[in-house]
């Protein structure tokens, strides 16, 4: 039971060693240097390789690569900010990547580090690309509803202009 408590304990400090660093891509973006959000995917891939590869082999078989899969999964979900343009589907899109993309092993069908972080940084560009698209849509969905809004509004205000107009015109009789 002791045991399970300090695997359990393990694995979450592992988990928010990683959220820390998928952060400074989340919080920054691309604004300040390319290079500082390279280095956090590199070293959350890094950190995730580590992690998964227990046995210190170098490479991961399958069923590290299901426990580095598992981890990668926890660390982009803790990192990603919980008001995504798109919502829950934004993020289920997101995730989804970790599970369905596949891994370019070499024909032993073991993956390397090298793979790995050349997986973990196209798993961060298309993380990337899906933010965006979800951004533009829910810009576009902004400026549709604040252009219905002025129409209503703009609607509105006729509408009482002509009440006024025709009220002056009973007054004047």
């Amino acid at each position: 039971m002791l045991w399970v408590l300090a695997q359990s304990l393990r694995a979450w400090g592992v988990l928010l060693s990683l959220a820390w660093a998928v952060v400074p891509v989340q919080v920054f973006g691309a604004a300040d240097a390319e290079s500082d959000v390279t280095a956090s995917v590199r070293t959350l891939a890094e950190n995730t390789f580590r992690t998964a590869d227990k046995d210190k082999k170098g490479y991961l078989d399958e069923h590290a690569l299901r426990v580095a899969r598992r981890v990668l999964r926890g660390a982009l979900e803790s990192g990603l900010r919980r008001n995504l343009p798109g919502g829950q589907k934004t993020l289920d899109r997101i995730v989804s990547l970790v599970s369905q993309r596949e891994i370019k092993a070499g024909s032993d069908g073991k993956i390397t580090r090298a793979q790995f972080v050349a997986f973990v940084e196209d798993l961060m560009q298309n993380r990337d690309a899906i933010l965006r698209e979800a951004e533009r849509k829910a810009t576009q969905e902004r400026a549709a509803a604040r252009k219905a809004q002025q129409r209503l509004y703009r609607a509105w205000m006729q509408q009482l202009q002509r009440q006024l107009s025709q009220g002056n015109r009973r007054k004047r009789r």
